[in-house]
Order: structure tokens, then sequence, then C-alpha cells
């Protein structure tokens, strides 16, 4: 009995309070998923009857972006001036920023096999083999392509001579990368099979302007790229770049070509001019998405577009341009800003 006089409950805290000291370090579409359930009164519980229940995704996720983030976190800034770059902005001198604490702290890490910096190069893209967590290459529409086989502290030029503004890693083949952009007065897609040992020309087109803009992978079937040339051209390979087939073309320069994984049949295209196009039969036709709530307005116009992405299993798109950042639900139908 005098053991029970002694008894003091523990200070009465907010509920609301409990969930977020609970649910601290959790990405926010986690932490939605959160619900409150009251446990049996004759059960103890550090939290004072509520316990925290995940989603199902939830331990998964999380797996994953811990993985991702203690690999390696990558920014990069450019040193390129307008005239040079093919798509536009303007750049600052700089590198490449690495973090190896999910962001706690970071290293500039800019050093070339030659001595200079890595921001002395105009950087169109970069790519991580995902077989191989320290190696990177980049595309550089100045100086061809440069591979960092130690997570990015160094880099050396793998392919010189060309300007590249893409490049699709195999995924399931490290070795094998394919580099598209233009040497002299033709558009070319390179490709090497050694990581970047050696390469040969898969892909090539006499023109005094035209480039090699986009290059997708399609998922599921190793031998399958699709391309894009600066003048709107796409076409398809399915035997590894031996032959190819023109597809239908779309406006403008093209900046990315998404090929889903979940149905063949599905290619998105972004134009920098002219927005967002959207196949449904491979490349045989385009739809030019429209903007939100206003009919027959396309997602271009005054507008310039720099990037998109397909997340939740491919049901959202992001999509961001000079007005801001879209989403969409539906594969493009519809959005919101």
């Amino acid at each position: 009995m005098d053991k029970m006089k002694q008894f003091k409950p523990a200070p009465r805290v907010s509920t609301d309070t409990r969930l977020r000291e609970a649910t601290a370090g959790y990405p926010p579409e986690l932490s939605r998923g959160i619900r409150r359930s009251k446990l049996p009164e004759n059960q103890v519980h550090e939290r004072n009857s509520y316990r925290i229940a995940r989603p199902p995704e939830a331990d998964g996720l999380m797996r994953r972006r811990i993985k991702k983030l203690s690999i390696i976190i990558l920014v990069f800034t450019f040193a390129a001036s307008c005239s040079l770059n093919p798509f536009g902005g303007v750049s600052s001198a700089g590198g490449m920023l690495k973090s190896s604490d999910s962001g706690d702290s970071w290293e500039l890490k800019s050093r070339l096999e030659d001595g200079s910096a890595l921001g002395s190069l105009g950087v169109a893209r970069t790519r991580l083999d995902p077989s191989d967590k320290n190696r990177l290459y980049l595309a550089s529409f100045t100086k061809g392509v440069y591979q960092s086989s130690n997570a990015g502290d160094n880099w050396k030029n793998v392919l010189t001579g060309s300007r590249i503004y893409d490049l699709q890693i195999n995924p399931t083949n490290g070795q094998e990368v394919y580099a598209g952009g233009t040497t002299g007065n033709a558009a070319k897609l390179f490709k090497t099979q050694d990581g970047g040992a050696t390469w040969t020309v898969s892909f090539s087109q006499s023109s005094a302007s035209a480039f090699v803009s986009a290059v997708a992978l399609v998922p599921g079937d190793s031998k399958a790229v699709v391309i894009s040339l600066s003048t709107g051209e796409i076409l398809r390979s399915v035997n590894s770049g031996t032959s190819w087939d023109l597809l239908k073309p779309v406006s403008g320069r093209v900046l990315k070509i998404f090929a889903s994984g979940i149905n063949s049949n599905v290619y998105f295209a972004l134009s920098r001019r002219e927005g967002l196009y959207r196949s449904t039969d491979a490349g045989a036709s385009w739809t030019k998405l429209s903007l939100p709530g206003a009919t027959g307005q396309f997602l271009g116009g005054s507008q310039t577009f720099e990037d998109f992405t397909l997340a939740d299993s491919e049901s959202v798109i992001y999509l961001v341009g000079s007005a801001g950042v879209f989403r969409s639900r539906n594969l493009g139908n519809n959005w919101e800003k």
C-alpha cells in the first residue's frame, strides 16, 4: 500500500505531442498514414495508451530511402555560359556536392584527372550505375563523357571529341552505357560495353545543327533503346542499336524521354517549349497534354519546361516549368499546380 502511495503518474502530454515524437524522422507521406489506437487498460506503454501503426509500405520505403541517402547525394552547379548551354538557363561556377551522412554535411568534389575543376565542364546529365554505387557517369556538352569509380572523388574523361547531352546505363549490366550527342556535323549515339574503355557508334545522322538530345532504355527489354533528336524526331531500336525505326515526331527540342516499366506501350517525351507529350502506342502517335482546368490550352505557349518524373508506381507525374511545378494523378489527363 505504501508503494502505491509513492507512485507518481507521468506528466500529462498532449496526443499531438506524442505523435510528433513518435513519428520524428519519418517522411511526410508516411507520417500522414499514422493512426492512433487505444491499448488495453492493463497494458503498460511509455506513450500512455497510444501506439504507432505504420502503413504496410513504410518499412520498405524507409529502407530504400535510407539506402539511397547513405550511399550518395549529388548536387551539381554548372560553369557553362548561356551560349554553350543548349537547354538554356544561366549557370555559375561550381562542381559536385557529395553527402555521405544523409545531407547533414557536404563536400565539394570537383577534381578532374587533368587537374582542372569539374565546374569548368558544361554538364547536361549525370547517372549513377545501379549495379555499382561508386560508379557515376557525367554527360558534358563541351567535353564528352566523364566517369568516376570512387563515388565522385575523382573523374576521368572516357569519351572525347564529342558533345554529349544525355546518357543511360543498362540497369542489368552496368558496363553497357549509351551516350547521345553530336560530333562535327552529325548527330550520334555512342555505346560502350566495357564501362567506357571503348566506344562504338550505334546511330549517326548527318546534320549541321541536330544532335541526339535524349536517350531512354525500355524497362524489361534490355535491347530496346529510344532516342530523340533536337529537331523532335524520335527513333527506336529493338536490337541494341544495330538498326532503327523512325517513330512519330513531336514539336520542338526534346529534353527527356521516359518509357514505362508498367506498360511497354506508354512513352512520355518532354519538349522544352511545347511541354509534355504522351504516347500509348509505343511512339506511333503522341498526345500533347493540356493545362489543368483550361480546355484546349496546352502545356506550352510562353512557358519553358525543364524536367518531369513519375512516382507512386507511375500513377503521378510531376512536371517542372518556368510557371511552376505541376502534378497529375492520372497520367496527364488532369493537372494541378
